[in-house]
């Protein structure tokens, strides 16, 4: 009887080792997932830093229902050698873009704001349905590559009318040098005719179309043909043309965009290395 329960007791406490083992193992996993995990969120917090300037009509909260204000934030550029003259080329563009009245020039994106919410406050001895306005800004790096930086921006606006207005607009910048990089950079001289065909070879494919159907009727185009845009974005895998509301179609289609890969441009730029690293 003694001899069993001596068994049973050294059964016991091993049983006891392997259940303690178990639990460090499964504590210590934890604890080391939890240091990547802070690791990693501070990584991240020191690559991307948004500044914002807000303001609204006597200070009503923006998702009130019915609210006017002004809302611009912006992502500042904080890595390569040319990052202060490329920020100070988006700050332009910037307050170019929250700039929507021709008569007001701020000298800041503050004064923008101010400007915004008065102009807000002039309308409404003249407004009979009293709709409230608002200005929505956003800037964002689109694409980070090891030569070139992609910049997007981003508005979306309502001051009255039948409906909001959005645009959306491209920078790309030589990572080298701070430089705007535009289609006549990447492609030289003469290129217009050929890279109209490969858009609109690549266009038809998106929408499922033949090279001879007409773009007016089944595509809702203003004109039966499209042509590139300067407003693109350099990428991975190619140049991203973007068009907006009204560029080439009614309110109604919507934004068009159109992917060009790096090799359906091959024989306009044999060699796109600089750019698709």
């Amino acid at each position: 009887m003694y001899f069993c329960n001596q068994t049973n007791n050294r059964k016991r406490m091993k049983l006891l080792k392997i259940f303690i083992i178990v639990i460090a193992a499964f504590s210590f996993a934890g604890s080391a997932y939890a240091e990547n995990s802070a690791d990693s969120t501070k990584s991240k917090k020191k690559t991307r830093v948004i500044k914002r300037v807000f303001k609204s009509y006597n200070n009503c909260k923006k998702d009130a229902g019915s609210c006017t204000y002004f809302d611009l934030s912006y992502q500042v550029v904080k890595s390569g050698n040319a990052r202060s003259t490329i920020n100070e080329t988006i700050q332009d563009s910037l307050l170019k873009a929250v700039n929507i009245w021709d008569n007001k020039k701020p000298a800041d994106f503050k004064e923008a704001a101010v400007n915004f919410i008065a102009e807000y406050t002039k309308s409404l001895k003249e407004q009979t349905n009293g709709s409230s306005w608002y200005l929505e800004t956003d800037g964002r790096v689109n694409a980070n590559r090891t030569n070139v930086l992609s910049y997007r921006i981003t508005q979306s606006m309502y001051t009255g009318g039948a409906h909001p207005n959005s645009y959306t607009t491209f920078y790309n910048f030589d990572k080298a040098n701070g430089n705007q990089i535009t289609l006549s950079t990447i492609f030289g001289t003469n290129y217009e005719s050929a890279l109209n065909k490969i858009i609109d070879a690549n266009f038809r494919k998106m929408k499922g179309l033949s090279a001879t159907d007409n773009l007016q009727e089944k595509a809702g185009l203003f004109e039966n043909k499209i042509t590139y845009t300067k407003n693109f974005a350099i990428e991975k895998k190619g140049l991203r043309f973007y068009y907006n509301s009204y560029d080439i179609a009614p309110y109604v289609y919507g934004p068009t965009e159109v992917m060009v890969s790096w090799k359906d441009l091959k024989d306009v730029m044999p060699d796109a290395s600089y750019y698709s690293k």
